[in-house]
């Protein structure tokens, strides 16, 4: 998640990004998106390596990885990992 952060924070630095990094992070997450924003990243010199190598870097965030890592942080135990996210604003 560290690089996505990076990735997010040059292309707002830079203009292209407006919106708050969860927003980025959501639509980041569509294949669409990631297609554009790596022609954009390339095309202005952001970026020069290859596709393969900015997907291994930039991999969207899944919400089940957050929602572990967030149950790991809680120490809630392993059945508790079946919660909703609802459910965890009562924790």
């Amino acid at each position: 998640m560290e690089e996505l952060q990076k990735l997010y924070d040059a292309l707002s630095r830079e203009g292209y990004y407006t919106k708050s990094f969860e927003e980025f992070q959501e639509q980041y997450a569509d294949p669409a998106y990631r297609d554009k924003v790596f022609g954009v990243v390339t095309r202005d010199g952001l970026y020069t390596k290859s596709r393969e190598e900015f997907d291994a870097k930039y991999a969207p965030v899944k919400k089940k990885t957050i929602l572990g890592h967030l149950l790991y942080s809680l120490r809630l135990p392993l059945e508790s990992r079946s919660l909703s996210v609802r459910d965890l604003r009562r924790v």
